[in-house]
């Protein structure tokens, strides 16, 4: 008795199971993403190695014989079998979903626009936009990587800085006379709860002065205090990334742009010790970069 030949390949076996469970080559084509040509190729190789037919033409479609029948059985046993450990594989997966904290105004500008490629490229990554600027435990003891800014967050989190906190003072187009009159920001100005300039530090950078009657207004966070801006509600103070933006939209003009305020911040990625080697923060680290190169390009 002559040995029996090598197994085939499992591409040619599930190509095999596929044809006798669909009944034609054009349905399992369709299946498997290639061509029916393809498929009468893989056919062909398992039946030369087998040295008998596997199906027999019937109509549109194809009958499949004892032997096809017994291998597309197996095949498909196998294949349940495949998935099941795959499940299981992924639910141990200690990366299987990452949680991200973000403070709103860096991911509404870096992440948000990007949000298809980001949700295709981490599919994984469960990301949560959030004014707080993170330096409490509490907040981010849930989270595998956090994007802050200022104090990272206290306990053994691997820091990485991101970029500094450059800022412009943003008001909208029609309302530039007002708000600056003869060397004196006339307000209302803007701030917002956890900026540590004062509106005088402000002017004083910029060459000019605070007017002794202008109104000072706090808001939440950043975000809100530029949309407060463009609607030309008072002179807010915008990072350098979302003023050069809002100026290019047409929405609010850059007082003094020659003269950035350093406010001696730093945006920073933070992940855990343990998850600090994961391949995942690695894409995830070098695809943020990248939005922070190609952004400051622009400006």
């Amino acid at each position: 008795m002559s040995p029996a030949p090598p197994t085939p390949p499992f591409l040619l076996l599930q190509t095999i199971e596929a044809v006798t469970r669909r009944g034609s080559f054009r349905e399992a084509a369709e299946e498997l993403l290639v061509t029916p040509s393809a498929i009468s190729h893989r056919v062909h190789s398992v039946e030369q190695m087998l040295g008998a037919r596997l199906f027999e033409r019937v109509g549109q479609g194809v009958k499949p014989t004892a032997a096809a029948l017994t291998l597309g059985e197996a095949v498909g046993a196998a294949r349940v079998q495949i998935d099941r450990a795959w499940q299981a594989v992924a639910k141990k997966n200690d990366e299987h979903m990452i949680s991200v904290r973000c403070m709103a105004g860096f991911g509404e500008h870096f992440i948000l626009p990007q949000m298809d490629v980001f949700r295709r490229t981490f599919s994984n990554i469960d990301l949560d936009l959030s004014s707080s600027v993170y330096s409490d435990a509490q907040a981010v003891r849930p989270y595998d990587f956090v994007i802050g800014l200022g104090a990272p967050p206290p306990g053994k989190w691997q820091v990485e800085p991101l970029m500094p906190l450059l800022m412009h003072p943003v008001v909208a187009p029609h309302m530039l006379g007002e708000m600056l009159v003869d060397g004196a920001l006339s307000g209302p100005l803007i701030g917002y709860g956890a900026s540590r300039l004062t509106w005088a530090q402000i002017a004083d950078t910029l060459g000019h002065h605070v007017h002794p009657d202008a109104k000072i207004v706090t808001f939440d966070s950043i975000v809100s205090a530029c949309i407060a801006a463009e609607h030309g509600l008072g002179v807010a103070l915008a990072p350098a990334f979302i003023a050069a933006r809002m100026e290019r939209e047409g929405k609010a003009h850059i007082l003094c742009r020659d003269r950035p305020i350093d406010t001696q911040l730093n945006y920073w990625l933070a992940a855990k010790p343990e998850q600090h080697g994961w391949p995942s923060f690695a894409r995830f680290r070098r695809w943020l970069k990248t939005q922070i190169a190609q952004d400051k390009a622009k400006r």
